[in-house]
């Protein structure tokens, strides 16, 4: 929501300047999934499929995060998807299931079981490298959409003013923390990667997903206004 709100809203309940960044905390790519009953075994008949049926074509989203994936891979492809938003991914995944969507990109923590279950597909994900949760499915990037990297994050952050001593203490002891077995396990558990970075780091890299989203958001003319 940091980074794609300000695309999307004119104006926000809060300033995100006056945050400062701590620390990137955990990560995930979305995962492009489809049903196995469909006879979609690549991206390439997911775009094809996609074509041939244009009444069929679409997706469902629970926030614009995930729109901005779709949006991203239509303008690559050219498949006419339409957009359907829901509240949640458990709703996506049931009317992906039940047959009401032809595909969507989802996040890995809700997906597995249903992955195990065998009823849905995995076609690819967006992050750079192969997910721990899921070493079989490749990335977009491997499959030849070069650029097409996107991973949602969860991170920490503290009102601008805060001692700089305050804020090295805490990011020292938030990144020790991730760096644990015990931690490590637990974000594990819910399909993400734990990450730990500098604030240094973490604020240029806010700077540039900010841009990066503005940028897909402007193409794909979304607004939430």
């Amino acid at each position: 929501a940091t980074i794609v709100t300000p695309a999307v809203y004119a104006k926000l309940p809060y300033d995100p300047a006056g945050l400062q960044a701590l620390s990137i905390v955990a990560s995930f790519p979305f995962v492009l999934t489809v049903r196995t009953d469909t006879g979609i075994n690549t991206i390439a008949d997911l775009v094809a499929q996609a074509k041939a049926n244009p009444d069929k074509a679409n997706y469902g989203t629970p926030s614009v995060t995930f729109q901005l994936l779709v949006e991203q891979f239509k303008a690559r492809t050219g498949a006419p998807f339409e957009h359907i938003p829901f509240k949640s991914t458990a709703e996506v995944l049931t009317s992906l299931l039940n047959g009401q969507l032809m595909m969507s990109f989802v996040d890995p923590g809700p997906l597995i079981g249903h992955l195990k279950g065998g009823k849905v597909r995995a076609l690819a994900h967006s992050g750079s490298t192969r997910f721990a949760h899921l070493p079989d499915v490749p990335t977009m990037q491997e499959l030849g959409y070069q650029g097409y990297e996107f991973n949602t994050w969860v991170g920490a952050a503290v009102p601008i003013g805060t001692p700089q001593d305050i804020i090295l203490k805490i990011n020292q002891s938030l990144r020790t923390a991730l760096a644990s077995d015990e931690i490590k396990k637990i974000f594990l558990e819910q399909g993400a990667e734990p990450v730990g970075s500098t604030p240094a780091f973490f604020k240029t890299f806010i700077q540039n997903e900010i841009a990066k989203s503005a940028e897909i958001v402007s193409k794909a003319k979304i607004s939430l206004e």
